[in-house]
């Protein structure tokens, strides 16, 4: 069986990967895959027999050129004052995670000072703040004062590299706060309208877990139902662990499972016609999706689901 989307998706990847071994500049990318483009149009206008070619060379250059503009914006990153005492200005660009003894923020970088020295910067930072300080929330702006590094290599072949691990999300450095009253709000209430929406219904959920439930409860349902892990002690997830049920505090397809299976039995009951079902269940999981942080479980979950679905009401074949 033909599987097009499957094709298109591993040239994107492989673009990626050639961008990680062939250090090319983003422009020259760009111009190749701007004539890639050209010759899978002139191939499709001209009814080329082995115009499929093009459009795989296609997608490689365009995941290559995705790859290389994403390093070319690391230029003016934060990670040039790694190494110093700064204080840094930045946007909260995700729910604040809180753990044991810190309080972790992904930080939309806008200036470094550095002594003296204060420059504009774009980029992601992952703030760690100590102690028991207030928790400030989605799209507030903060000034944060701490110390700037880069994670290290790992020192032995095939170990974990958290280097890596950060940079495939997006963040190049940390800055590591000893005080939380080096911490300040500069302003509050940014950020996506929809994002905040979801995480303000998440808060309160939690918040009703919390006065129901003594802590060591509420932390556990907290990982079952967002995947917030953080602040559960390690003897209760060695005790998921050895029972082997430590995946119900990561969130993946089982729970946006439970939740599509939810809001189709609240449709079916509520007598909604059975087209009308995905239309129902597409808002529900994204809410969901936004809660939980937008991982790539859930998106890659929520977004086969959808499709699964929606090729059941329309009556076409699925591939299994």
């Amino acid at each position: 069986m033909n599987r097009p989307l499957l094709v298109v998706a591993a040239s994107f990847i492989a673009g990626i990967l050639f961008n990680r071994f062939f250090n090319i500049d983003a422009g020259v990318t760009f111009f190749l895959a701007v004539a890639a483009f050209c010759a899978a149009l002139a191939g499709y206008v001209l009814d080329w027999r082995e115009n499929r070619r093009s459009f795989i060379l296609l997608f490689v250059f365009l995941g290559w050129v995705s790859a290389s503009v994403d390093d070319a914006a690391y230029l003016n990153g934060p990670e040039r004052f790694a190494g110093h005492f700064v204080v840094l200005e930045g946007k909260v660009t995700q729910e604040p995670r809180p753990g044991l003894g810190y309080t972790a923020y992904i930080l939309a970088a806008e200036t470094v000072t550095a002594g003296k020295k204060q420059a504009a910067v774009q980029g992601t930072v992952l703030v760690k703040v100590g102690g028991n300080g207030p928790v400030y929330g989605y799209g507030d702006r903060l000034r944060v004062r701490g110390f700037l590094y880069r994670p290290r290599e790992p020192g032995n072949f095939g170990a974990f590299n958290y280097r890596d691990y950060l940079e495939r999300r997006g963040i190049r450095c940390l800055l590591r706060v000893y005080n939380p009253e080096n911490v300040q709000l500069l302003d509050g209430g940014g950020g996506n309208a929809l994002l905040g929406v979801a995480l303000r219904g998440k808060q309160r959920l939690l918040e009703a877990a919390a006065a129901t439930l003594d802590e060591r409860q509420g932390a556990v349902l907290s990982g079952m139902l967002f995947g917030s892990r953080g602040v559960i002690d390690p003897a209760t997830e060695d005790v998921f662990a050895r029972a082997g049920v430590a995946h119900v505090l990561c969130v993946s397809g089982l729970h946006v499972g439970y939740v599509l299976a939810g809001v189709l039995l609240l449709a079916g009951v509520l007598g909604l016609p059975r087209r009308a079902w995905p239309l129902a269940a597409a808002p529900a999981l994204f809410f969901y999706a936004v809660m939980t942080g937008l991982g790539p479980a859930v998106l890659r979950a929520g977004i086969m689901a959808m499709a699964v679905w929606g090729a059941e009401v329309l009556g076409d074949r699925k591939s299994t």
